[in-house]
């Protein structure tokens, strides 16, 4: 099991939130996952606005960034 970090999209027409994964990196726990959240956002907060300012010609009004865990298969060597 990995924990990767979602960031929750909403933007100024109301409907329902839009979704991403941020998949450059991956953590062994929540806490190590909260941490890089807490100490990192300015980061995370520049690629959202890069990447996912508008959809379409709907603005970013706000957004949220939480971990989520993910079970990955691991093939055999």
């Amino acid at each position: 099991m990995i924990w990767l970090i979602t960031a929750m999209l909403v933007y100024s027409d109301p409907q329902d939130p839009v979704y991403t994964d941020y998949l450059t990196k991956s953590f062994d726990t929540k806490t190590e996952c909260l941490n890089y959240v807490y100490w990192n956002k300015v980061h995370l907060v520049d690629g959202i606005y890069e990447a996912h300012r508008f959809l379409g010609e709907e603005e970013l009004t706000t957004y949220a960034f939480f971990c989520e865990n993910r079970y990955v298969a691991l093939e055999e060597v």
